[in-house]
């Protein structure tokens, strides 16, 4: 028996080993290996509570997703997908350079071909971007758009917060320059009663994206209420008196708005019907640099009524000059005289000149020459004899003398010519002497 067995001994060894090599040629044309790469693997972060519980938060920059090859029987790799293994990354693990090692195995549904797969990842690591979790309180800006229905004036608006803490990674929150809360009032005619959310806006005015994920606010919305008023349009009265005060002429005055629109509610503006500026206010000791006064129309208010926007002053200018003295020297023989009775004649006996000095705005006097006033006396009453005469002078508006002046005139019976073809004046004619030379100024 021990012969049957031992004999072909080599023959009976070749035979198994042919055996098992033809088993492994045809089980390999039938199910070959094969390698490929399986791309899109989710990497799960576990025990991400190292950072955040540390007040601090984190960016992924890559390594979200991994790849690996896989080699093994046709008929396994070809029925895997990136569902069939899973991938992780321990925050415990991770590193002074912010990396995170990532770990990739079968799924527990395919864990039964691990013996029969090569597993090689392409990706090792995971890198993130670690910050800082600071909170900042931000002062909320109402913004209200739109244009209100005519006549009616919103009043000071009040709000259910007046801040708001926004908590997040530290470079979001520096980018934060401005918290608005934005409610639309078009064409609103009742009382406002509005709940809004807030608009994130950087240093340069651009509307900031956000999600509950990047930061989180103590507050999603703030009330905004306010009640609506009526509006009125008024006059404004005011008087300044024209005429020369101290050193100066007040030649007149003006006023920007001579109507103002108040709001307020009906029963306190209905009897409103002008606003009266005191004359105390008006007072020419007070008037600023630039000849004008503002009135400040909120304190001439009362109670209940309020100024609108852009009505809350009035500028009153007032024209006015400085006073200012000139004297002129006219010469006598330039002096005309006027109404001389019927049956008269008239001369000036006194010779030279005279001087007179006027009075009045500054920008008036200076455009004044000699050859303008066009002096003269006036006879009308005259009896005969020398007797002195006022000098009166052609002047402007606002312009006077300061003192009169009198000069000495001789008034006689004029003699009758009683040959034919005399010069005698016809009874009641106004006699006019005119000037001589032209005066000098000073």
């Amino acid at each position: 028996m021990k012969r049957k067995l031992t004999n072909n001994l080599t023959f009976k060894i070749l035979s198994v080993v042919f055996a098992v090599i033809l088993w492994l040629t045809v089980m390999n044309i039938e199910d070959p290996n094969k390698t490929v790469t399986v791309r899109g693997i989710k990497v799960q972060v576990l025990n991400e509570t190292e950072l955040t519980g540390n007040a601090q938060v984190y960016e992924i920059k890559s390594g979200s997703l991994c790849d690996v090859m896989v080699t093994g029987p046709r008929s396994i790799v070809d029925s895997l997908s990136s569902e069939d293994f899973v991938a992780t990354a321990d925050f415990t693990e991770l590193s002074q350079t912010n990396a995170i090692p990532i770990k990739v195995t079968l799924s527990d549904e395919k864990a039964k071909y691990e013996n029969k797969l090569t597993i090689t990842q392409n990706t090792y690591t995971m890198k993130i971007n670690v910050e800082k979790v600071i909170s900042k309180e931000y002062v909320i800006e109402v913004v209200l758009n739109g244009q209100i229905a005519d006549k009616h004036q919103m009043g000071d608006y009040e709000t259910s917060i007046d801040t708001v803490t926004i908590t997040g990674p530290e470079s979001i929150i520096a980018s934060i320059e401005e918290v608005k809360a934005i409610a639309d009032i078009s064409k609103l005619g009742d009382n406002l009663d509005v709940t809004v959310g807030f608009s994130l806006y950087n240093t340069s005015g651009e509307l900031l994206e956000y999600t509950d994920e990047d930061i989180t606010l103590s507050h999603d919305s703030v009330r905004i209420t306010a009640e609506m008023y009526d509006i009125k349009e008024v006059p404004v009265i005011y008087e300044i008196q024209t005429g020369i005060f101290a050193e100066y002429i007040i030649n007149g005055s003006s006023i920007n708005k001579p109507n103002v629109k108040v709001w307020g509610k009906e029963k306190d503006i209905k009897g409103l019907s002008q606003i009266v500026i005191p004359q105390e206010l008006l007072d020419m000791e007070n008037i600023s640099e630039s000849d004008t006064f503002v009135i400040k129309i909120s304190e001439l208010l009362p109670n209940g009524v309020n100024a609108s926007s852009g009505y809350e002053k009035v500028t009153i200018t007032v024209d006015r000059s400085k006073i200012k003295t000139k004297k002129f020297t006219i010469s006598l023989e330039d002096v005309m005289i006027k109404k001389i009775p019927d049956g008269y004649e008239a001369s000036i006996t006194d010779t030279g000149n005279i001087t007179v000095t006027l009075k009045g705005a500054d920008k008036i006097v200076d455009t004044i020459t000699v050859e303008s006033l066009l002096p003269y006396v006036d006879l009308t009453g005259a009896v005969i004899g020398t007797n002195p005469f006022a000098v009166h002078l052609t002047l402007p508006d606002g312009i006077e003398m300061t003192e009169a002046v009198t000069i000495m005139v001789n008034v006689d019976e004029k003699e009758t010519e009683t040959e034919t073809g005399g010069n005698d004046i016809n009874p009641g004619e106004d006699e006019t002497t005119e000037p001589g030379a032209n005066p000098a100024i000073i």
